[in-house]
């Protein structure tokens, strides 16, 4: 599907009827880090179709509902002191999966990054 910012990459999925990835079952999430494991992909980073766009903090689901923070979704980073992702403020609003972070959910800015994209169809667990 190639390389965009969050919000291209959301209109590629559209493009093709689908919608990014809405990954809110540990299990599911297994399942797609398992998967993406066992493939030979080169991409590394993955948009998913979370985001704190509205409102500041609040990480919304295309469909509206909440994302589950903290473990098993999110990372953690160790520069100073361990801190639980989202931690990227005001100017990281969509989130991604990063092969280098064991697919651990990370907040990143919208526009600047180009990354692939994960798309689903239909019913959830449906790659």
């Amino acid at each position: 599907m190639g390389f965009g910012n969050w919000h291209y990459m959301r209109e590629a999925c559209h493009s093709i009827y689908g919608e990014m990835i809405k990954i809110d079952s540990p299990n599911f999430f297994l399942d797609l880090v398992l998967f993406l494991n066992n493939q030979s992909f080169e991409e590394e980073i993955y948009w998913i179709g979370a985001n704190d766009e509205v409102t500041e903090g609040v990480w919304l689901w295309a469909d509206h509902s909440t994302v589950q923070m903290g473990t098993p979704f999110w990372g953690t980073i160790d520069y100073y002191g361990i801190t639980q992702k989202p931690n990227g403020g005001e100017k990281c609003d969509c989130a991604a999966i990063d092969k280098k972070s064991f697919y651990y959910f990370a907040d990143y800015d919208c526009a600047a990054e180009d990354f692939s994209v994960i798309c689903e169809y239909g019913l959830q667990g449906e790659i």
